[in-house]
C-alpha cells in the first residue's frame, strides 16, 4: 500500500507541474493546420463533398 501511495503522490506532482500548452504551441498548431488545408484544398473539398453526399444518402434511406 505504501508503494501505491508513493506512486499516487509522484503522479500527482508530475501532473501538477505541467502547466499545459502555451500560446505559441497553439498558434503553431493552428498555422500548421491552415497550411495543410491550403496545400491540399482540392483534396479536402473532394473528401468533404463525398462525405456529405454519403451522409445525405444514408439519411434519405433511413427517413424514407
Amino acid at each position: 500500500m505504501k508503494k501505491f501511495n508513493e506512486l499516487c503522490i509522484k503522479t500527482y506532482l508530475k501532473l501538477k507541474e505541467n502547466d499545459g500548452m502555451g500560446t505559441i504551441e497553439v498558434v503553431l498548431i493552428a498555422v500548421s493546420l491552415i497550411a495543410l488545408v491550403v496545400i491540399f484544398k482540392d483534396e479536402v473539398s473532394e473528401v468533404l463533398k463525398d462525405f456529405i453526399s454519403k451522409i445525405s444518402g444514408q439519411a434519405d434511406s433511413i427517413f424514407s
